[in-house]
């Protein structure tokens, strides 16, 4: 279907493109607890278009089979997108940080873990203090910014970045 679409319509963009398709599809089917063919759909739409969405559901569908240097894999890519704006970027690179961080740690890698997490917050303090950031998306980051240092075992400044999301926040 796409490919005649692309031939009728050459001038004009194709939306959803395939990579975004497979990954609508697969993702669907991964909520219907369809996992083989979701992982199927979804590595035919990293083939054609790799995208962060596709390869953090990839991801996370190998730490849930226990192939975590698949999963790993997957994460090192998407760390290498391009991505269209430095926002999107930075909050792409700590999310799979964060998930890196906690590969390790199930792989008794503690000290890798470690150098995840710390680049994970570095990450995020960035993203906290992006200017212009709407205090929706600042006190979702903060609470990811408190996984994070829960993850890391600091857990009296986790809590003081909940109760400042909740500030940010206080209708949610």
């Amino acid at each position: 279907f796409h490919a005649k679409a692309v031939e009728l319509w050459s001038g004009r963009p194709i939306r959803p493109g395939l990579a975004e398709a497979y990954f609508t599809v697969a993702e669907a089917m991964y909520e219907l607890g369809r996992v083989d063919p979701a992982k199927h759909l979804l590595e035919k739409a990293v083939r054609v278009e790799p995208r962060p969405e596709s390869l953090d559901l990839l991801a996370t569908i190998e730490v849930k089979s226990s192939k975590y240097a698949e999963a790993s894999a997957h994460y090192e890519e998407l760390l290498g997108l391009p991505f269209a704006d430095q926002l999107t970027r930075l909050r792409w690179e700590t999310q799979s940080l964060v998930a890196l961080g906690l590969l390790a740690r199930r792989q008794s890698d503690e000290g890798k873990a470690r150098q995840q997490f710390d680049t994970a917050l570095r990450q995020l303090n960035k993203l906290i203090g992006f200017p212009g950031l709407r205090p929706p998306s600042r006190s979702a980051r903060l609470v990811e910014r408190g996984k994070l240092l829960f993850y890391a075992g600091d857990l009296t400044q986790a809590a003081d970045d909940f109760r400042q999301a909740r500030q940010v926040t206080p209708d949610r």
